[in-house]
Order: structure tokens, then sequence, then C-alpha cells
């Protein structure tokens, strides 16, 4: 993810600190969801088994292997 270059100098700031709409924030919520998985099973199951699930997902892909957006 990310949020390209196509922003006049020192633009970007808008976009950062901006609300996300409705279309971002549909895009966002797998990998929020598989962000919070992943805290959880860091804490309950610790870093070992908790790397060796979740680097196996593949850059790129949620939890359900959903394409994410490189937005």
């Amino acid at each position: 993810m990310g949020i390209g270059n196509d922003y006049p100098h020192g633009a970007q700031i808008d976009w950062v600190l901006g609300r996300y709409s409705e279309e971002e924030l549909t895009t966002l919520q797998p990998s929020i969801d598989t962000a919070v998985e992943i805290i959880k099973s860091f804490v309950l199951a610790g870093i070992d088994i908790t790397m060796n699930q979740y680097n196996k997902m593949g850059k790129g892909k949620s939890e359900k292997g959903k394409v994410i957006s490189d937005k």
C-alpha cells in the first residue's frame, strides 16, 4: 500500500491526515482485520508461530487470499 506520487510538493499531508472514503475503507478493511489477527497471534502464540503462520500468506494477500490494493 502507498499513497502514490500524484501530489504537488507537500500536498501528501492532506491525504495522509485526511479521512478515508467509503471505497478506501472497504479496500483497507481486510488488511486491518489481518493486522488484528497477527497481533492477537503474536500476543497469544509468540513470534515464531506468528511468523511461520503469516509469512506463508505471501506479499499482497490478505488472510483469505484476496489480493490487497497497492494504493
